[in-house]
């Protein structure tokens, strides 16, 4: 994966991690339901919605309950051509002593 590689040169672009991810996310999403979620997103992670899935914003925490949420709701949005949004920029922010990649998606 992309972060393998920019490890190992000492060099982390954040938007590259992010690019990559995004992109690894809608494979994911095609794959709806076959546990391809734990892919992209940590046994513990955060996905937070803004009115895209739910119309609603709303927040799950962990795996399971991401894909319980999107389960009910992929199927009939389609959502599709998944890109970064230019604001706010992506960006490094520590969280629970760990640093994440912080970024917004359009789709």
């Amino acid at each position: 994966m992309v972060l393998s590689a920019m490890a190992e040169t000492g060099r982390l672009d954040a938007r590259e991690v992010a690019r990559q991810w995004v992109d690894d996310f809608a494979v994911a999403l095609d794959e709806c339901g076959s546990g391809n979620l734990e892919s992209v997103f940590s046994g513990d992670g955060w996905w937070r919605d803004f009115l895209a899935f739910t119309w609603d914003f709303r927040t799950w925490r962990g795996v399971p309950a991401m894909e319980q949420a999107v389960a009910t709701r992929v199927g009939a949005l389609k959502p599709n051509q998944f890109r970064l949004s230019d604001t706010p920029a992506v960006r490094v922010a520590e969280f629970e002593g760990r640093q994440n990649i912080l970024a917004f998606l359009d789709f």
